[in-house]
């Protein structure tokens, strides 16, 4: 039992640290218009094993070749996965625009706040110039 309390311990300190990275991103990308944050409601906090980041139409560049530039400076980033309506004859036009628009962005609890820090400016860089 008192291995149990310790490894749900351990779980708990991990998600809050994810939960303090994606609020610091959301508090910076909130500030402009070519983004859009994932909602945090206070019934229901996420575990974030990834952070849901939004282009608008505002944004500089799409976010394909966002993920491009910044994997060529070494931030990994992951797409979302194609919708089954995209392989189908259903079309879901939500989840085909947020495939089209988003990118998962690092929350590794290990992230430190000065890589949470070159990831922002990474994309401050390429998405609003």
């Amino acid at each position: 039992a008192s291995l149990a309390r310790r490894a749900l311990a351990h779980w708990e300190d991990r998600i809050a640290a994810r939960r303090r990275l994606a609020s610091a991103y959301s508090a910076e990308l909130s500030r402009y218009d070519a983004f859009r944050v994932p909602p945090t409601p206070e019934q229901a906090l996420p575990t974030y094993s990834d952070y849901l980041l939004r282009l608008t139409r505002f944004a500089r560049t799409a976010a394909d070749d966002l993920a491009k530039l910044l994997a060529e400076s070494g931030i990994e980033t992951r797409r979302l996965r194609l919708p089954l309506t995209e392989r189908e004859l259903a079309s879901l036009p939500a989840a085909e625009h947020a495939r089209a628009t988003g990118i998962l962005l690092p929350v590794d609890e290990s992230l430190t706040d000065s890589q949470r820090d070159r990831v922002l400016d990474e994309i401050f860089g390429y998405a609003i110039g």
